[in-house]
């Protein structure tokens, strides 16, 4: 699909960019992501991609908007509370972007809706919370040869990795330990500074349109990993076993 003349109006700093000009514009146009988990992650990452131009975005949650989301869930406010959270974003986004279908899932990903659902995407972005999910997501995205954009939170750090890219590592390479060791408590056990989602969502969103542009150094066989009280970035890296 081309760019519309008012598209082109809208995206006009993105087409002054040599790497992306008006024929990368149209590849995130003709580009879909999946969005699993609508929380803090999930919230920015839809907000970005929505805004940059990725034509079609997913968006699966089974979860509702909570007082306690709204400290870090940007997509949210107080009179949304109680709403399922993929109809709560998808009006949001749908106003900050026209162009863009978006497509609402209000339920949570399992091993039984998995295939399905991932084969209507390019790019699967997990920004869920719990290692059951993620292993899912995993599984299904390197069945289904799909990159997967991984992004995890823990207090003021958080981490950002591309699993399942050509062929490339997955979730189990970088965190073999996971296959046997017990669940890590989520953030609503150990609690997650308010700011750390959006730079994380920030990162992932961004290896989303490199992947989509093939541009740039993928994080794929490397694990990002950002700390906020000492704004140190550190990257580890990790092979297929």
């Amino acid at each position: 699909m081309r760019l519309e003349d008012q598209e082109k109006e809208q995206y006009s700093r993105h087409l002054l960019l040599t790497e992306v000009g008006e024929s990368g514009q149209e590849k995130l146009k003709n580009t879909s992501v999946l969005v699993v988990g609508i929380g803090g992650l999930g919230c920015g990452v839809a907000q970005q991609l929505t805004a940059i131009g990725i034509g079609k975005i997913g968006l699966i949650d089974g979860d509702m908007v909570s007082i306690s989301n709204l400290q870090r869930q940007i997509l949210y406010n107080s009179s949304e509370v109680g709403q399922l959270k993929v109809d709560a974003a998808a009006i949001k986004l749908k106003l900050l972007n026209p162009f863009i279908s978006i497509h609402t899932y209000p339920t949570f990903l399992t091993k039984e809706n998995a295939d399905e659902i991932f084969s209507e995407y390019d790019i699967i972005v997990d920004c869920t919370d719990d290692i059951s999910t993620k292993n899912t997501s995993n599984t299904f995205s390197s069945k289904l040869k799909k990159p997967l954009v991984y992004g995890a939170l823990y207090k003021f750090e958080g981490q950002v990795s591309v699993f399942n890219f050509s062929c490339g590592p997955g979730y189990l390479d970088a965190f073999p330990s996971l296959a046997s060791s017990p669940p890590i408590d989520s953030c609503s056990a150990i609690g997650v500074y308010a700011i750390i989602p959006q730079i994380i969502a920030s990162l992932q969103a961004n290896e989303v349109v490199k992947i989509a542009l093939q541009k740039g150094d993928i994080l794929s066989g490397k694990l990002l990993n950002y700390n906020a009280l000492t704004n140190q970035f550190h990257i580890f890296k990790y092979t297929r076993k």
